[in-house]
């Protein structure tokens, strides 16, 4: 059982990745089908994509689940409101970063219980054919970890990240969203053998790029935003457009750190939910 953390005063603690993978993960975190130390350039985060990003095209590959975390990375994340282990304060990205790697180790620890326990280093090949990808974002997104397998690459992975990267300007749901629309559908481009997609979304504050009362209802979410004068699809057509293909294969799960706003991340479970796709929201 993991742990339990508070990520701040309101609460928020390590209940919700246990939560979110409880409703999401069986069989080696598979379904069970419940309800910048670097600083980055404007055009894009640090990036450590195990895979080349420069091709539009994604060879299938024989795997069960694709898991994807998106975590913002705004100025607010480095609040330091997170209580760790001791109780220790900490900033929302360290205790959000603690929680995704501990996410995976007791993956790698399920791994070694059901090839018999043996308690020695893990280097084989995964039993799991779940992957995992990672993708940053604020007023810009980037995928940082594309496609890893379950193992101790995917950890070391994770920590160079953390470090590369550190919390700065504001917060772009509908970045944050295209590359995660592009991320899932370069890996699920075989019909005879279609993926389901897990999305944790994680985030502290109101997009920047939606408008600052969020509708009531799913049918008034805005299709389109502008951006310097260009208009741009948001967030709610790209998870729509993901919702609408792949319906119950897809599971979101989003997470609200800190005190502010969760509106915008309750409307996008119930957009999921809308389309026939599981949505869930931590704390509900």
């Amino acid at each position: 059982t993991m742990a339990q953390k508070r990520l701040s005063h309101q609460g928020e603690d390590g209940r919700i990745f246990k939560e979110a993978r409880n409703c999401s993960f069986s069989r080696n975190f598979a379904i069970c089908h419940d309800d910048d130390a670097r600083r980055p350039t404007r055009e894009g985060n640090s990036d450590l994509s195990s895979r080349s990003q420069n091709s539009t095209k994604t060879e299938n590959l024989n795997f069960g689940v694709h898991i994807v975390f998106c975590i913002d990375i705004s100025k607010s994340m480095s609040t330091c409101d997170a209580v760790m282990d001791g109780g220790k304060s900490a900033k929302r990205i360290k205790a959000v970063f603690s929680h995704c790697k501990k996410f995976v180790k007791e993956a790698i620890d399920t791994e070694i219980k059901n090839a018999g326990g043996l308690k020695v280093e893990w280097t084989g090949e995964p039993r799991s054919t779940n992957i995992y990808s990672l993708v940053l974002f604020n007023d810009i997104a980037k995928v940082q970890i594309r496609a890893e397998k379950l193992g101790g690459e995917l950890l070391a992975l994770l920590s160079r990240v953390e470090h590369k990267n550190r919390p700065m300007w504001g917060t772009n749901y509908s970045e944050a969203w295209r590359n995660i629309q592009e991320l899932i559908d370069a890996f699920d481009n075989d019909s005879k053998n279609p993926k389901d997609a897990v999305i944790v979304f994680l985030s502290d504050g109101r997009p920047g790029d939606l408008p600052t009362k969020c509708p009531q209802m799913v049918s008034q979410l805005p299709e389109f935003y502008t951006s310097h004068a260009v208009v741009k699809s948001s967030a709610c057509r790209h998870l729509r457009s993901l919702a609408q293909r792949l319906g119950p294969r897809l599971k979101l799960h989003t997470i609200g750190i800190g005190r502010e706003d969760k509106a915008w991340l309750a409307m996008l479970t119930s957009l999921a939910r809308a389309h026939n796709a599981e949505g869930g929201r931590f704390p509900p």
